[in-house]
């Protein structure tokens, strides 16, 4: 294991995971990373399959039961590995190196959520190593962006239960 300085860690091929301290003991005691099911994960936003629609069109008597079903079933063979990416464009830079912005590894909603209230770790990784030590055993890994807004997205109550 090396140790960096803060300046070294501004590299665009570099996540960040966040995580509480018995976990960070667990994953660096077993060289191993937990990739957690998605209806485990406690984002109330990334743990609920909002994206998978059925058609609403086709009026079958059972189709919200059947959604739910399916939406169980992804919950529990989806998996994830959440990183925070740097974002190294000129202008975010020159606000973090004059302290107007966080780095990847210092978002303060980040450690307040997923690094135990701010008594966690945040772990730094090469995501170019990942990939290879996920292609090693034989995982599909497949990477994408998270956009945030500034506001909370509607999370709609469902009355058909």
């Amino acid at each position: 294991m090396k140790l960096y300085n803060c300046e070294e860690l501004f590299n665009p091929d570099y996540v960040a995971h966040y995580t509480n301290f018995l976990t960070a003991l667990l994953i660096l005691g077993n060289n191993q990373l937990k990739i957690n099911c998605l209806g485990l994960v406690n984002d109330p936003y990334e743990n609920t399959v909002t994206w998978f629609k059925t058609d609403p069109s086709t009026n079958a008597e059972n189709c919200k039961e059947d959604e739910d079903t399916i939406k169980d079933q992804l919950k529990s063979y989806i998996k994830l590995l959440c990183t925070t990416k740097n974002d190294l464009s000129d202008i975010n830079l020159g606000l973090i190196r004059i302290g107007m912005k966080n780095p990847y590894f210092a978002v303060p909603n980040m450690w307040a959520q997923y690094g135990e209230n701010n008594r966690g770790v945040c772990l730094i990784f090469d995501k170019n190593l990942l990939n290879q030590a996920f292609e090693l055993e034989n995982i599909v890994f497949n990477t994408f962006d998270v956009q945030y807004e500034k506001y909370l997205p509607h999370m709609p109550t469902d009355t058909r239960r």
